[in-house]
């Protein structure tokens, strides 16, 4: 193989760690060693020839333990956020003893009407309020760029 000037950016940065941890989550290229050439991966993607193939072996196994370390770590964390909210169920009452309405339709419903009457440009349809108190808002705006943007709440 020719010697390879390798990019200023850096592997750390570069487009082709992108494209390579892509294909491992992906599964286009193994997380388990001896099922894929290293040379395999190497043309796999034309980006990968801007880097050395003396060093890519290296970059291929850092980057499965990399992602390894970090699967590892979200299920550890999902498994801690399951376990957390099967231990504390949610609270209807402040410590103070007042309801707590956070993601009530109320709630919902109040503070979609303020953000309403902050802004002139709204319209808001009630569907049967007595019987269900579901309230669509819709709120049309210009954006910076001049398109308008329609907004439901």
């Amino acid at each position: 193989m020719e010697q390879i000037n390798e990019p200023e950016e850096g592997w750390a940065n570069s487009r082709a760690k992108r494209i390579l941890q892509k294909d491992m989550l992906n599964g286009h290229v193994p997380m388990e060693t001896g099922k894929m050439s290293t040379m395999d991966i190497y043309q796999m993607h034309e980006e990968y020839s801007r880097w050395r193939y003396e060093k890519f072996g290296r970059r291929i196994r850092d980057l499965r333990a990399s992602l390894k370390k970090k699967t590892k770590r979200a299920e550890d964390d999902e498994e801690a956020f399951r376990i957390f909210v099967e231990q504390n169920p949610v609270s209807f009452f402040s410590a103070k003893g007042y309801i707590q309405w956070q993601g009530n339709k109320s709630h919902i419903i109040h503070y979609s009407i303020q953000a309403l009457s902050a802004s002139n440009y709204a319209a808001v349809e009630s569907s049967s309020l007595e019987s269900s108190a579901s309230v669509m808002i819709s709120s049309t705006k210009i954006s910076n760029n001049g398109c308008p943007i329609s907004i439901l709440y």
